[in-house]
């Protein structure tokens, strides 16, 4: 399953009964840190910078007006796209951690574990093989 990296504090608010059981399944599609020097320690050791998208792919001048609910979209697209490669494409093989970087002009996104591609190969699975001839 793929997962974002947060920082969160251990003093959380209590969720509603009602909501617990969402709230467990929920919680797996993340990985907590108390603190943005522990997550980025983790990322440096760990992972590697995956993708970099300026503010002007996005068509604003500046990434700080994007709110709270047009960066969780962008997230959400970014980590759906992964867990799809993840989960179909590498037939759940490897599970990824990603990490949004929101900077002023620009988004960086780091993965974790890191991509590995060596010289002239590529990560993707082989093309399956073309299927038989039809029987006569």
């Amino acid at each position: 399953m793929t997962q974002i990296a947060i920082v969160t504090s251990k003093d959380s608010t209590p969720v509603p009964v009602k909501m617990k059981k969402f709230h467990e399944k929920a919680k797996h599609g993340y990985k907590p840190f108390t603190s943005l020097k522990e997550l980025e320690a983790y990322f440096e050791k760990h992972g590697a910078l995956w993708a970099t998208y300026s503010a002007a792919e996005f068509d604003v001048t500046n990434t700080d007006h994007f709110n709270a609910t047009q960066k969780e979209s962008f997230r959400s697209y970014i980590s759906g796209w992964v867990q799809y490669y993840d989960e179909i494409t590498r037939n759940s093989a490897i599970s990824h951690v990603l990490y949004f970087k929101w900077n002023s002009d620009n988004v960086q996104i780091y993965m974790c574990p890191k991509p590995i591609k060596p010289p002239g190969t590529t990560t993707d699975p082989k093309s399956p093989s073309a299927p038989p001839p039809p029987y006569p």
